[in-house]
C-alpha cells in the first residue's frame, strides 16, 4: 500500500527536499533517477560533472536513466546542484528502493503533484518528513495509484526504459483491437479505476501513443465501431515517436528489414510519399533512406516519390 502527499515543486526548498531524502529514508540502498530531452535542460553528462555517481547505470541517451546507489552523500551533492538548478533541470521522475522494495516516488515533476511513499516507511518517519517540506497528505491510497492518473490526457510512453510503461502494461488491458489496415490500434481499459484509452502500439521505435477517452467516445466505439482517428496515421505515431525522443538509428552492417515495415506501411497510407519525408519521420539521411526505399519499391509494390536528381542508376 502507499500514501500521497501534495507537493508543488515551484514552492518546495530543492536543498532540502534533497536533504530529508537522506534523513528520512536512511534505509534505502537504490536510487532511480529518470529525465527526458524535452524536460529535462541538464544533460546527463551534465549531471555527471556535478555529482559523483558510484555503482550508476547511466544511459547517455535522449531520455536518461540513472540507477545508482542511494547515500546521504549523494543527496548532500544533489543538494548542492539544486541551489542553481531547478527540479526539472535534475530529472523528471525519482524513485528510492530498499533492494526490490519501493518506499518512493515522485512519477513526474511537471504531471504529478504527489509524493507516494509506501506505508511501510512508520508513521514515526514520515510524519516529520512531510513537516520539514510542508507536505499534504493527500488521503489516497494504493487503488488511487494507477497509471491515470499519472498520465496527461495524450501521452507517449516509451517501452523498456520509462517506469510509467511498466506502470502501464500493469493496469492497461485492451479490450479491443481495430483490425487492419490499423493494425497498431486497440481500446484499453484500467482495471484500476476503469478509465478507457485509446492506445497505438508503434513498434519500430518502441512506444505507446495513448489518449483518454471520455464515456461518450467510448461508447461509439464499443457500440458502432466509430474509433476517434487520433492514431489513424502511421506518420503520426512516428512523429510522437520523435517527439518523445525515442529514434532507430540506422547502423552500416543493420538488417534493413528493420526499416522495411515503416517505409511500407508509410507509402502505403500516402501514396506517393516523397522521400525526404520518409527520411524525415525514419531518422535516415537521404541516400540510406533511397537505398532502403529502393528495396520496398521493389519487393512491396507500394509508390514512393524519389529526388531523381540524387537517386543511382541501376
Amino acid at each position: 500500500m502507499f500514501k500521497s502527499y501534495e507537493i508543488d515543486y515551484r514552492k518546495i526548498d530543492r536543498p532540502t527536499f534533497f536533504r530529508a531524502l537522506g534523513k528520512y529514508f536512511c534505509e534505502a540502498t537504490t536510487l532511480y533517477l529518470g529525465g527526458g530531452d524535452d524536460i529535462v535542460w541538464l544533460s546527463a553528462k551534465d549531471v555527471i560533472s556535478h555529482i559523483e555517481l558510484d555503482g550508476s547505470d547511466l544511459a547517455d541517451t535522449l531520455i536518461w536513466t540513472y540507477n545508482g546507489l542511494f547515500s546521504q552523500e549523494l543527496m548532500e551533492q544533489l543538494a548542492v546542484l539544486s541551489e542553481n538548478h531547478d527540479f526539472v533541470e535534475i530529472f523528471e521522475r525519482l524513485s528510492l528502493y530498499k533492494e526490490d522494495e519501493l518506499l518512493l516516488r515522485w512519477y513526474n515533476v511537471l504531471l504529478d503533484t504527489k509524493i507516494w511513499v509506501s506505508d511501510v516507511i512508520p508513521e514515526e518517519t514520515t510524519s516529520p518528513f512531510a513537516q520539514e517540506l510542508d507536505l499534504k497528505y493527500a488521503g489516497l491510497t494504493a487503488e488511487d495509484l494507477c497509471t491515470c492518473i499519472l498520465l496527461p490526457d495524450s501521452a507517449t510512453v516509451l517501452m523498456g526504459c520509462y517506469r510509467l510503461w511498466d506502470e502501464a502494461s500493469k493496469t492497461l488491458e485492451e479490450v479491443k483491437q481495430r483490425g487492419k489496415p490499423y493494425y497498431w490500434l486497440s481500446a484499453n481499459k484500467c482495471r484500476q479505476c476503469g478509465q478507457w484509452w485509446l492506445v497505438a502500439q508503434e513498434e519500430h521505435n518502441d512506444v505507446w501513443c495513448l489518449r483518454r477517452l471520455n464515456q461518450e467516445t467510448t461508447d461509439h466505439l464499443l457500440k458502432d465501431d466509430i474509433w476517434p482517428s487520433d492514431f489513424d496515421k502511421y506518420a503520426t505515431l512516428l512523429a510522437l515517436a520523435k517527439e518523445a525522443g525515442r529514434r532507430v538509428l540506422w547502423i552500416e552492417g543493420m538488417d534493413p528489414v528493420v526499416f522495411f515495415i515503416p517505409i511500407a506501411e508509410l507509402a502505403r497510407e500516402t501514396p506517393g510519399i516523397h522521400i525526404s519525408k520518409i527520411a524525415e519521420l525514419l531518422n535516415l539521411d537521404t541516400s540510406t533512406a533511397m537505398m532502403l526505399a529502393e528495396k520496398v519499391v521493389k519487393e512491396k509494390g507500394v509508390h514512393i516519390t524519389f529526388d531523381t536528381s540524387l537517386r543511382r542508376d541501376g
